[in-house]
């Protein structure tokens, strides 16, 4: 009697496939702004670990989490509060944009708006938005709030989108 390989690569079929990862557990709801102090050279905060209102959370193999977070309207935000030792820091965000129609969001650093957005037109999956890093310099020890919104309420004739994927936000020292 021959054996059959499960491997899927090959017509043998004599091994077993691999078992498929267990999948990441569910994220537990923030029931208000987590606190963060930034240390060492960077601080990666995951989108579905912010406080929010407005935000769909789910499974995404290709976020770094297993989870990912998508803007669903105007009204939209999530947040944090992050404690910057003095210094000079670089702001990225993970981000999926299916198309140039749904890309452009805010990201508001104490009381600053950062308007964010990746590649154009956005390649298709996770990309960090390095086209517009979000340059932050604090004088002394700062805690500050940070706030992924939709809009700027100072730029009415720019407005911001929702439907893309946000997976982490990173802030590296400089």
């Amino acid at each position: 009697m021959r054996r059959s390989c499960l491997c899927g690569i090959c017509p043998c079929r004599i091994f077993p496939a691999a078992p498929a990862p267990p999948a990441a557990p569910a994220p537990v709801r923030a029931t208000e702004a987590p606190k963060y102090t930034f240390s060492g050279t960077e601080l990666k905060i995951e989108v579905e670990n912010m406080f929010y209102d407005e935000f769909l959370v789910f499974a995404d193999a290709k976020a770094s989490g297993g989870y990912a977070a998508k803007l669903l309207n105007p009204d939209s935000w999530a947040e944090c509060e992050v404690t910057f030792p003095a210094g000079t820091y670089e702001g990225l965000v993970n981000e999926d944009a299916p198309d140039g129609n749904h890309d452009a969001f805010n990201v508001v650093v104490g009381e600053t708006y950062y308007r964010t957005f990746p590649s154009d037109p956005p390649i298709g999956t996770y990309e960090l938005t390095t086209r517009t890093p979000m340059k932050l310099v604090f004088d002394a020890d700062t805690t500050v709030k940070v706030r992924i919104v939709q809009n700027d309420p100072n730029k009415p004739n720019k407005p911001g989108e929702n439907g893309m994927k946000l997976d982490y936000v990173v802030f590296t020292k400089k």
